[in-house]
């Protein structure tokens, strides 16, 4: 007799992101820890773990998303999904944009580092941009105001 595969409900999978995102915290956590105390090989693997509970996160994400607009998914297909590590790897890379008005402080710190134009800045110039981060942080005392 064969057994009819489970369908996932979408609390199923949106725990799943939950205990994902927890997960990838915790490793964060630990390998912070684990750099501090000079054990920075350990500090690199488990952020490689880390990075592959956010990708896993953003699987399920998608998946519950699936549930939600009424596709019907299986246990056992949302597993495959997530044993696979390179997937999770190329889920979790992304980017960052990062803008803030110019009058704040912060904005100010992007604009000294990054300048107003896209191009890459060169070696000299990015040590000093990074010097630059230095005093417009250390002038602002604060991140946000």
């Amino acid at each position: 007799m064969t057994r009819k595969p489970e369908a996932a409900s979408s609390d199923y999978l949106l725990r799943g992101t939950v205990f994902a995102l927890e997960q990838c915290g915790l490793l964060l956590r630990d390998a912070r820890f684990l750099c501090e105390a000079g054990s920075f090989a350990s500090a690199v693997v488990l952020t490689a773990f880390a990075r592959e509970e956010l990708g896993r996160y953003k699987i399920l994400r998608g998946l519950w998303k699936r549930i939600m607009a009424g596709e019907t998914l299986t246990v056992e297909q949302i597993a495959k999904r997530c044993k696979q590590h390179d997937e999770k790897q190329r889920e979790a890379m992304f980017i960052v944009v990062q803008r803030a008005d110019s009058s704040t402080k912060v904005g100010q710190l992007i604009q000294a580092r990054y300048g107003g134009g896209t191009r890459k800045p060169r070696m000299e110039e990015g040590k000093r941009g990074a010097g630059q981060d230095l005093a417009v942080a250390q002038q602002a005392n604060t991140w946000g105001s």
